[in-house]
């Protein structure tokens, strides 16, 4: 097979999406993009606090005073409720992204930045 016929060949394989339905694709990928960014920063977010009401936890139990009251059972509640409600818009975000693309006869890829 000789370059003209491989290069045909690759692009009768290529889908190419007409300007509408292109920029829903683009538009779906920005917003799982933007939503995978927001959930990291959440997770981030309430890890840190977890963690530090596990050192507070920890020198409590081991007798030491602490001085300030920084972790607080309304802002775990709180801060929990924001992580999961960024991890399930990530989710569907992502299969609303899955369903266009097989729609369209596209193979959908993982964005990089996941961590999950």
């Amino acid at each position: 097979m000789n370059e003209a016929d491989s290069s045909s060949t690759s692009s009768s394989r290529m889908i190419i999406l007409n300007e509408k339905y292109q920029k829903t694709f683009d538009r779906m990928r920005k917003r799982l993009a933007s939503s995978i960014e927001i959930r990291n920063k959440k997770r981030q977010e309430y890890h840190k606090f977890m963690t530090f009401g596990y050192r507070k936890w920890s020198a409590l139990a081991m007798g030491k005073d602490i001085s300030e009251p920084r972790h607080s059972p309304e802002d775990e509640i709180r801060l929990k409720q924001e992580y999961v409600a960024a991890r399930n818009k990530v989710y569907g975000a992502r299969q609303e992204l899955k369903k266009f693309t097989e729609k369209h006869g596209l193979e959908f890829q993982e964005p990089k930045a996941d961590s999950d």
